[in-house]
């Protein structure tokens, strides 16, 4: 203590002697108090993008900076819901919301000193079965002009992945009033000011709504208006002889606006004046008009109009009429999905460049924006880029025959320093949680990343003894069947593979030990060879809990053909098939403990009509591989793959030769128009067996495959799969507007390959949705469609789904339900969109091979119900699935397939199901 003496003297002396020096000053006041600031805090994970449902636990985080107190006034932080009131306290906060709708989750707290902070998060909780909104169209902080047409798009999506379309969703707005109803309107709005537009979408299969907004800006101008729609480039090239939108006659659309008058949009869309500039010479008056340039040369084509008040408004576009195109190019990677790529890593880069005039590649000289010199020259090139941020990535190819002119394709895209996700954690199951084995478990995680948004991010839930269960950050599983002790693990990886994950420990209640012991016809053991239909069957089965002071709660028998059974009586549960129907059954004995534990086991047998040997039959002489199928008024046609012909099912119908091996089939205008797509000739267009041939131009180089092929009549679409994309062109006559014999039209979904096409029955003459099997996901096109519909013009949107929403990005086959049920087959097996497909390896089906090669949906009409039926074939069976039981029976070559490699199916509309093999093709006639 002596030693801290002298400086404690010195600062009581220093004030005295001031004060004898300043003896006029006002005497010191006494020190102040230490001066407190105010504590700062902050909530994370800004969860508002993520779907919250009623009863779903979700752990909230708030961040506590207070430089009195420090992180420990995190303790005393306070969550409140404008709802719900008081839910927790403390830094961390696991909350189950009970009311659905709009609230706001509000985070305070206060120190020792009085001073508080608080922030907020807004959050939309949805209720149990509501499905979810999102609205696409318009972005947050438009604005719109009084009176203007504008587009709106609410993607609704129902808890079982179908989306909600027409009068299912309705728009207002909040200072308009009420808007046209659908999930793809157009609407104007009437009163000026900051709005809000709502949609509202109904399921109506549980009656559960759910809404999203937007908030835009209403200008009061009333300045006409004229907007250019067609052609979309600002900039054309276009030559005589080339289909739209590459042709010398090219398509002018407008659309102008007086806001002084009445009619809304388009009211000044007949007063639209077309010229040439700068010479002035009009062109034609009214919306739309079509002109054809005769002198090559450079035309500016201008659009103008004037209002009730003399104001006016134009618009234009650049046309340039040439004797030589620039080469074409598509940039396949980058995606538009996906446009990132890594600093200071060798990144791939590929796009695909054609003359057209030869249709022979053009290799591309890369660039950026960023950087002065070139990324390299060649279809696929690996570029290491130098320098972060936005940029633009251009693919240049000069022309063969015209140094100076050259075709790009340019793709803004950000070069990023990637790190790893952070923040892995798992909100539900709890720690420690005891669960029901064979009972659907709740999974719930979060992570963040700084690169990617959350949906970018990638999340699987693996157990540590029965392996693989889930992917999505929420989401459901069935699969723990272990009793025990599990530690569950969540991994969220960002698209360049780096992860973070969370673990939780769980324990596992035992499910039932189930099985079916035998199934009976008489003294016929139908667990080794068929049963005859119209005689009953009787199958026995076994159930005993896991505990041995359990007991078994409930017994449900089930039947893919015949329904429920009616069960027997312990300790021998047992169920009888008074008249079984002819076909493949699959019998399901569902036993459930006094806990809840629920396990399934089946069987499957087979009963043949009386006379008949096998369920089967071979279609006479198609002993040869069969990969596509299609019915025309001949009959059933399929094709082999490898020979340049479209075979028969009837010996009296001629086969059909065409000029390359054919690959798919699809029959058009009730069979009597047949599109052959084959490797390396195009695509063939048959009526009464006489076939055009088209190839080339959108098609590329000789030698593309056409894998794929789907036409719709109204409007008038033809959509031809490749192994590097989809070409939409004209049904009637791919070539319309073009060279004869070419396809004309544009592409898409550049550098995937397609594998399998469907168009949506609900597909209309406003609008097609089609779905594309792809190697990169799942594509849904949607083509919008007007008066003057052309393909090459047409207004398209594409969007990719991905795991979780499908078991898998590489989809080999899609099939679509009447009501617009998508269901995606992949090397990981099936799914509907959105929902998790059934285990075929695991328990109780054990399919040895989950690779669906090819779907088909089948409505069966069974009595007085019907069944949806889902067809899949795989290269070691047919898979019959019975989507509302969720039964799968397999069929092999006991059941008469002639081999187990299914590649190709066909439901004849009230006649047999064809199934295309690798050694022939067979028809089978039952349920």
């Amino acid at each position: 203590m002596a030693s801290q003496g002298p400086p404690r003297l010195h600062l009581v002396l220093l004030p005295l002697y001031a004060a004898t020096l300043w003896g006029c000053e006002p005497a010191l006041r006494p020190p102040s108090t230490p001066h407190n600031t105010p504590p700062r805090l902050e909530v994370s994970p800004a969860l508002d993008i993520i779907p919250l449902r009623v009863g779903q636990a979700v752990e909230f985080a708030a961040t506590v900076e207070d430089a009195e107190e420090g992180a420990a006034l995190g303790a005393n932080v306070l969550w409140v819901s404008s709802i719900e009131g008081q839910l927790a306290r403390g830094a961390r906060a696991t909350l189950a919301f009970l009311e659905p709708g709009e609230q706001r989750l509000t985070a305070s707290v206060v120190d020792a000193g009085g001073l508080a902070a608080s922030a907020s998060l807004h959050l939309n909780v949805l209720a149990r079965g509501a499905p979810m909104a999102t609205v696409l169209r318009p972005t947050p902080g438009s604005t719109f002009n009084l009176g203007e047409l504008l587009d709106l798009e609410c993607m609704a999506m129902t808890e079982r992945g179908v989306r909600l379309q027409g009068r299912a969703v309705q728009w207002t707005s909040a200072l308009s009033g009420p808007l046209p109803a659908g999930d793809v309107v157009r609407a104007t709005l009437s009163v000026a000011g900051e709005d809000t537009l709502r949609c509202t979408a109904v399921d109506s299969a549980t009656q559960v709504s759910a809404t999203a907004e937007v908030r835009v800006t209403v200008r009061a101008t009333r300045a006409p208006s004229v907007r250019i729609l067609r052609p979309e480039p600002t900039e054309i090239f276009v030559k005589q002889g080339e289909a739209p939108p590459h042709g010398a006659s090219v398509r002018f659309a407008a659309t102008a606006q007086d806001f002084h008058a009445e009619g809304g949009a388009g009211n000044l869309d007949g007063a639209v004046e077309w010229s040439l500039a700068p010479s002035g010479q009009p062109l034609g008056r009214g919306p739309a008009l079509t002109h054809a340039f005769t002198t090559p040369g450079v035309y500016t084509v201008r659009a103008r109009v004037v209002d009730g008040r003399g104001n006016t408004a134009s618009d234009s576009v650049r046309v340039r009429l040439v004797t030589n195109l620039p080469p074409r190019c598509e940039l396949e990677f980058p995606t538009t999905e996906n446009p990132r790529v890594l600093v200071g890593v060798p990144s791939l880069l590929r796009a695909h460049c054609v003359d057209p005039e030869t249709e022979q590649p053009v290799e591309p000289i890369w660039t950026t924006s960023a950087e002065p010199t070139p990324l390299g020259t060649g279809e696929a090139v690996s570029a290491v880029l130098s320098v972060a941020g936005a940029q633009v990535l251009s693919a240049c190819a000069v022309d063969p025959e015209d140094t100076a002119l050259s075709g790009c394709v340019e793709r803004p895209v950000r070069a990023i320093i990637n790190t790893p996700p952070t923040g892995c954690s798992i909100q539900a199951p709890l720690p420690n949680a005891v669960v029901n084995a064979g009972v659907p478990l709740t999974l719930t995680g979060s992570a963040s990343d700084a690169e990617d948004a959350r949906t970018g991010l990638r999340y699987t839930w693996v157990s540590s003894r029965d392996g693989a269960l889930a992917q999505g950050p929420s989401t459901h599983t069935a699969r723990l069947s272990t009793p025990g002790h599990h530690v569950l693990t969540l991994t969220a990886t960002d698209p360049w593979g780096l992860a973070c994950a969370a673990a939780v420990a769980v324990t596992v209640n035992g499910a039932p030990d189930v099985r079916v012991e035998s199934v009976m016809q008489g003294v016929l053991d139908c667990g080794r060879g068929p049963c005859l239909e119209g005689q009953p069957v009787v199958l026995t089965g076994f159930a005993r809990p896991a505990a041995p002071q359990g007991h078994i709660e409930e017994l449900a028998w089930l039947d893919n053909l015949a329904g429920s059974l009616l069960a027997g009586a312990l300790p021998l549960p047992t169920a009888t098939l008074g008249f079984p129907f002819a076909g493949r059954h699959t019998t399901v004995l569902a036993a459930t403990d006094q806990d809840g534990a629920m396990s399934r086991a089946a069987t499957s047998f087979t009963v043949l009509p009386l006379g008949r040997a096998r369920l089967m039959e071979d279609v006479q002489d198609a002993q040869r591989p069969v990969v596509a199928l299609a019915l025309t008024p001949d009959g059933l046609r399929y094709a082999d793959g490898a020979s340049p012909r479209v075979y028969a099912e009837r010996a009296s119908t001629t086969v059909l030769d065409v000029n390359a091996p054919a690959l798919s089939l699809h029959a058009f205008q009730g069979g009597n128009v047949l599109f052959v797509g084959t490797e390396g000739g195009g695509v063939l267009r048959c009526v009464q067996r006489t076939c055009t041939r088209h190839t080339g131009a959108m098609l590329g180089a000789t030698g593309a495959a056409v894998t794929a092929v789907a036409a719709w009549e109204s409007p008038d679409v033809l959509l031809l799969g490749t192994r590097r994309g989809l070409v939409l062109t004209r049904a009637s006559d791919p070539a319309s507007g073009g060279r004869a014999g070419t396809v004309g039209g544009r592409r898409l979904l550049e550098g995937r390959e397609v594998r399998q096409l469907v168009i949506s029955p609900g597909s209309s003459p406003e609008r097609v949705t089609a779905w594309a099997a792809t190697s990169g996901g799942l594509a849904e096109i949607t083509i919008w469609a007007d008066d003057d519909f052309e393909p090459g013009l047409a207004d398209v949107s594409v969007r990719l789904h991905a795991p979780p929403a499908i078991p898998d990005d590489d989809v080999l086959s899609v099939a679509v339900g009447p009501e617009g049920q998508v269901f995606a087959g992949t090397r990981k097996g099936f799914s509907a969109l959105g929902q998790p497909g059934p285990a075929l390896r695991d328990a109780p089906w054990r399919l040895q091979d989950e690779e669906i090669r090819t779907l088909h949906f089948e409505r069966q009409a069974v009595d007085a119900r019907t069944q949806d039926i889902l067809w899949a074939g795989t290269k070691n069976g047919l898979v019959r699935y019975d989507v509302s039981a969720d039964i799968a029976t397999h069929f092999g070559m006991e059941e008469g397939l002639p081999d187990p490699d299914v590649s190709a199916l066909l439901v004849a509309p009230g006649g047999p199901r064809y199934v295309g093999t690798a050694r022939g093709l067979v028809t089978y006639p039952w349920h």
